[in-house]
Formats: C-alpha cells, structure tokens, sequence
C-alpha cells in the first residue's frame, strides 16, 4: 500500500501544477485511498468474523438465524434454548416482556412538543417509543396495537402473575382513553383514533387519510379488550368507556350488502362522512356486544340488533365469496387480508 501512494506522489511530482495545488490534490487522493482500502479491511475482516462465528451446520440448512437447529434421535426439531419445551417456552415469552417493558422512551424535539406540551408533557416527559411508533422508527402506531397488547398481555399475566404486566395493561388503556377519543359531540362519538400523526403519543386520525378519520372495526376489538381489563381490574371506567364505543357501533350498524360492510372501514368521526366502505374485521365488535349482553349493560336491545346484522353479513358475503376486504392501517389500496377468514372459523 505504501509503494502504491509513493508512486501516486511522484505522478503528481512529474506534472507542472503549482506546489499548493498539487500537494492539495495528492493529500485528497491519499486520504480516499486509505479510506477506500480501510472499508476493504473491514468488509474482509467483519465478513471473516461472521462466517467463522457461525455454526458448522451453516450451509446444510441446520442453521436459523442465530441459533442450530436441535434434533433428537428421530430427527424432530427440538427448543434451542432447552430440550424441555415447556422450559423453552417459559423463556421466550418472557424474552418477549423483558423487551417489551425495556423499550426506550422517546424525546420529543422541535415545534411538536412545543404546541402539545401544557396537555401531556408534564405526565410523560419521556414516552416509551411504543406509545409513538409502529416499529422503533416509522411514527404512527398500529391501527389495532392497543388492543392486540391488551389481548396478549392479559394471557401472559394470567400465565406469569406479574403485576407489572397488568400495570403496564392500565397505564396503556388509561392513556389512550385519555388522548385518544373522538369528542362525544362528533358525528361518531366517544370511539377511539387509530393512529398518532406526529412523534406524540397523542392519536387524532388515520396513518393514511389523515386527522378525525377513524377505522371502527379497531374501535369494537379495543372495546372488547376494556371489558376484559374491567373484569380484571373492577374498574367501572373501562366499563363505561366500552358502553359508550358500543353504543356507537351499534347506532351506525346497517344491514350491509356487497360492497358494503355494516360498519364502514373508514370514516371521518367528526363528520359522519365514510371514506372507505368495506371490512370483514368484526369479531372484535363481536364480542363486544356479546360480553355487554352477558353483564346486561347498556343498550341490550340495539346490541343484538347489530351483533345479528354483523352475524348474517359475514354468513352471506365474506364466508361464501371470500371477499375479506382490508384490515392494515398502513396499505392504501384495496386489499384482501385473509388471516381474517381464521377469526370467522372460531365464532361459526
């Protein structure tokens, strides 16, 4: 390498450039040819590194990802962490709560948390970065992400007992009972946002179409988890606040028809005006009505109305031509999402 920039130096040398210009030229030369060979270096030595970290399996596809694939002597795939599965089991859900409870706040910067700083700034200064993203980078929760961790918590703390799981199930429905609603004075009432539109974990509107559009087949499958939140807790807050979603569900349910489910899959909760026609993602508002009917609270009467209107659709249309219609908060297009068709499986 040293021979290679002493022979760079005397080409320079040869030339009728002026000392200044050309020593500038040759140290920029210089500088990108160690760089260029220093990335070389590195890519070499890290690829080395990798390789030689990896099992002997690697190759024989005995290797997934970072862990060997154990067999026993039948050849059936065996736990990594432990032959016992019900030890290997034990590790890997807690693997997924120990990363969970350890995500890293979030620090707000900029004209965002200068214009919503009086409302929640003094009671979450850092907010965990799960309350803001839908990975640990791109801003804007998933559209069913409260009620999916309140549905995946609630086993793992009937399985583990920790009380920090069900205290991390509080604080997150508390929060987005309080940031997160329509006003009881919209179109669509009391109903939850699904999705935060800047770096705070205040949610006012849709990842796609934007603030006051709200999907309520998100709205049924949270209040389905805050009847269970309030069987747990005794709670009568979360028993309220899943009344009032239910109520409105179940005011602005419709027969449906083809290219119309009985509840649209968006729509602008301050307005009334439905932007997008077309879901089969009802069981949540299922079971939302089906649990306020087994406690005999709220509107019985309109809640059996609906759940049959709901039942009946979904028998007639999705079940016989297998039209499932949309589900994620992020895909601007029509799309058939078919992992809906399993939750069907489990009601009829």
């Amino acid at each position: 390498m040293y021979q290679i920039t002493s022979s760079i130096g005397n080409f320079f040398k040869k030339t009728n450039m002026k000392g200044n210009k050309r020593m500038h030229i040759y140290s920029y030369f210089r500088k990108m040819f160690f760089r260029f060979f220093s990335f070389q270096f590195l890519f070499i030595f890290f690829s080395n590194c990798l390789i030689y970290a990896q099992s002997e399996e690697v190759g024989k596809e005995k290797h997934l990802i970072f862990h060997d694939i154990k067999t026993n002597n039948k050849g059936e795939i065996l736990p990594w962490y432990a032959n016992d599965p019900g030890v290997s089991y034990n590790h890997v859900i807690n693997l997924a709560w120990e990363y969970w409870k350890n995500i890293p706040g979030h620090w707000i910067r900029g004209k965002t948390d200068k214009t919503i700083y009086p409302t929640w700034r003094r009671e979450l200064p850092f907010p965990p970065k799960y309350l803001i993203f839908r990975t640990l980078e791109d801003k804007g929760v998933g559209g069913d992400q409260f009620a999916q961790m309140l549905s995946s918590w609630n086993l793992y703390y009937d399985y583990s007992g920790k009380e920090e799981v069900l205290n991390n199930m509080v604080f997150q429905a508390d929060w987005y009972l309080k940031y997160g609603l329509s006003k009881p004075s919209d179109a669509w009432p009391n109903i939850p946002y699904p999705c935060n539109l800047t770096e705070a974990p205040v949610y006012e509107g849709d990842l796609i179409l934007g603030e006051g559009v709200t999907q309520p087949d998100k709205a049924g499958s949270f209040g389905a988890e805050l009847i269970m939140l309030y069987k747990k807790t005794e709670n009568p807050l979360y028993l309220e606040a899943a009344i009032k979603i239910a109520n409105t569900l179940a005011e602005h349910t419709k027969p449906g028809g083809y290219d119309n489910s009985p509840l649209p899959f968006k729509v602008n909760a301050v307005t009334g005006e439905i932007k997008t026609t077309y879901t089969s993602n009802w069981t949540g508002t299922l079971l939302l009505f089906e649990n306020l009917i087994a406690l005999q609270k709220g509107n019985l009467l309109l809640y059996k109305q609906s759940h049959t209107q709901i039942s009946e659709w979904l028998k007639k249309f999705p079940i016989e031509n297998n039209r499932w219609g949309p589900f994620f908060e992020d895909i601007p297009m029509w799309s058939d999402t078919e992992s809906m068709k399993a939750q069907w499986h489990g009601i009829f």
